[in-house]
């Protein structure tokens, strides 16, 4: 499945962007039109997934989540990012976003709700948060091996990564606003080889094409269309995603 993590934490994060701006203008993350039109775009750009970030109940990146949910089905499906730590809250959190799971427009593994774990790279985690949610009906992907599936969210020197079998993480490149100098430059003919890549793990039956990301702007890594650029980035996710 491809998935793009996506941010519904906007405009509270807009301070951190350092004068990045989106085409779209500074928007507010629970405006279901704009939701819509971010569900469109990623389904041009060939994305069926949107993997958003999750802070907890009554945050403006919950609140967006839902807002994403309801304007966004019909076009692609959403599942939580569950960012916060594996702790004492852990299994109500989870109550509450089974609640929310049981929509149209989210995404199913067979019959489970899909839920990806940020704070899972330690084994010891992932095996613990993966019993837990798994007794309560979540099918689970979590970064280190004891998820039902496992994922990357690092792209530490070249524009993918790879967790061998399961997934392929993409990105146009990584520049945190405010650091003198990118992780990974911001490189189109790069992102596209990357996405070939990741066409490949597809074919191969690999679960999961991940992109780092649809807006976390602050971190440089959008394929958002921004001012000053002229969305190639989605354009180039379009030609290599959007086709097949």
């Amino acid at each position: 499945m491809r998935g793009a993590f996506y941010y519904p934490w906007y405009p509270s994060h807009w301070q951190e962007a350092a004068g990045r701006t989106p085409i779209l203008g500074q928007y507010d993350s629970i405006d279901v039109k704009l939701s819509r039109i971010h569900a469109t775009q990623m389904a041009w750009g060939g994305v069926e997934i949107a993997i958003c970030s999750w802070w907890g109940r009554g945050t403006e990146s919950d609140i967006g989540t839902q807002a994403f949910l309801y304007s966004g089905k019909g076009i692609v499906k959403t599942v939580f990012h569950y960012e916060l730590e594996i702790d004492q809250d852990f299994s109500s959190n989870l109550d509450y976003l089974k609640n929310i799971s049981r929509q149209s427009g989210y995404f199913l593994y067979g019959s489970r709700p899909v839920l990806f774990i940020y704070r899972s790279w330690d084994p010891a985690v992932a095996a613990v948060a993966t019993e837990i949610a798994s007794a309560k009906g979540w099918y689970v992907i979590t970064q280190a091996t004891g998820g039902h599936s496992q994922y990357s969210y690092t792209v530490p020197s070249s524009h993918f990564a790879v967790v061998s079998g399961k997934s392929i993480s993409c990105s146009p490149g990584f520049w945190r606003a405010g650091e003198a100098s990118p992780v990974v430059v911001r490189d189109m003919a790069a992102f596209r080889n990357a996405l070939l890549w990741a066409e490949a793990t597809r074919a191969a039956g690999w679960p999961w094409q991940l992109l780092i990301s649809w807006n976390e702007i602050m971190e440089g890594s959008q394929i958002e269309p921004m001012i000053g650029e002229d969305g190639e980035a989605l354009r180039v996710l379009h030609e290599v995603w959007g086709n097949y």
